[in-house]
């Protein structure tokens, strides 16, 4: 009969197999909980104030709500007063449209454009923190506008933007050129008003704005009428003037051959001061044209500027001309500073 022996040093080799496979078990147990642990600690919800709410659905008749959420507390409020500029935008941008007697001359491509930059500027300076908390390491907020507030802070920024235009038209200007200048420039700071107007309507909408719009549209006829009623005489060059009083037409300014005695127009001279340099290249006819723009208002001669042109053609000089015709309505409708005096 077989007998098994075992001896001492194999039981403590033995001894020591069990015991290694229980430290084992033991350190891939301790693992399994360590995973667990962080895995719940990644699914960490977000507080019920901040999950369960969205800025689509938080707003009602009194308050604008925003959320947000960043690094830090003021970064997180900046977040949620944009979620709340966005949403306005998004609500002027689709009522605006039914209210056309908000715009009389710009038109409402410009118009939309104006407003989302008004609104782009929107000073939330009544806003309140209602909730804040930190999670994960970053600040969650939930911030309150009050509407009401928020529409009489733009009432009154309104109101001094209309006081300053208003100011600026009646002012004494060295002369009729520089009015006309900035006549232009008011006139698109008046839509810009206007524009504001409809963003708080759509933020209070029993606000009141037709005697704003009566006041500013009043204001806009005045400007109109003074543009309406400076007519400019272009003296020079028979082709060069026509194709720079078509230039003038096309913008809805008034064009004279003669001046005449007249209580109701105020008249410009457009004196375009001309040199031509005719040369042959290569058997072809090229003209370059320089032409010194400058407006006589009364006694006093303002400098416009100057613009060089040219053409050529292989035909004769004539049609070179012609082509530096083209060249110089094209550089008329590029230039600036021609452009800031005759807008459309």
């Amino acid at each position: 009969m077989l007998k098994l022996k075992i001896s001492k040093n194999s039981f403590i080799i033995f001894s020591l197999v069990l015991t290694g496979g229980s430290f084992s078990g033991c350190f891939f147990s301790n693992k399994k909980v360590e995973a667990q642990n962080i895995e719940q600690t990644q699914i960490k919800k977000y507080p019920d104030w901040y999950s369960q709410a969205s800025n689509s659905n938080l707003d009602n008749n009194e308050i604008y709500y925003g959320l947000g959420e960043s690094s830090t507390e003021l970064d997180s409020v900046a977040q949620a007063l944009n979620s709340i500029a966005s949403r306005i935008s998004i609500e002027v941008a689709s009522t605006y449209k039914s209210h056309t007697t908000l715009s009389n001359n710009i038109g409402n491509r410009d118009l939309s454009l104006a407003i989302e930059q008004s609104i782009k500027k929107i000073e939330f300076n009544n806003y309140k923190i209602v909730k804040s908390e930190i999670f994960n390491n970053n600040y969650l907020v939930k911030v309150a506008v009050n509407k009401f507030e928020l529409g009489e802070n733009l009432e009154r920024k309104i109101n001094l933007s209309f006081d300053e235009v208003k100011r600026d038209f009646n002012k004494n200007f060295a002369n009729q050129i520089e009015k006309l200048k900035k006549s232009n420039e008011l006139l698109f700071k008046l839509e810009k008003i206007k524009s504001e107007l409809s963003i708080i309507k759509n933020i209070n909408p029993s606000f009141n704005i037709n005697k704003f719009i009566e006041n500013i549209n009043n204001l806009e006829n005045e400007i109109i009428k003074f543009k309406n009623f400076l007519a400019f005489k272009v003296n020079g060059d028979e082709n060069f003037k026509t194709t720079f009083k078509k230039f003038l037409n096309e913008r809805g300014y008034v064009t004279k051959d003669h001046f005449t005695k007249s209580n109701d127009y105020k008249f410009i001279d457009i004196n375009l001061n001309i040199y031509k340099d005719r040369i042959i290249i290569f058997g072809k006819f090229v003209l370059k044209v320089s032409i010194q723009i400058e407006f006589k208002d009364g006694q006093q001669t303002i400098l416009g500027e100057k613009i060089i042109v040219s053409g050529k053609s292989s035909g004769d000089i004539n049609k070179a001309e012609e082509f530096a015709r083209k060249d110089f309505e094209l550089k008329l409708n590029q230039s600036k500073i021609i452009g800031e005096i005759f807008k459309y």
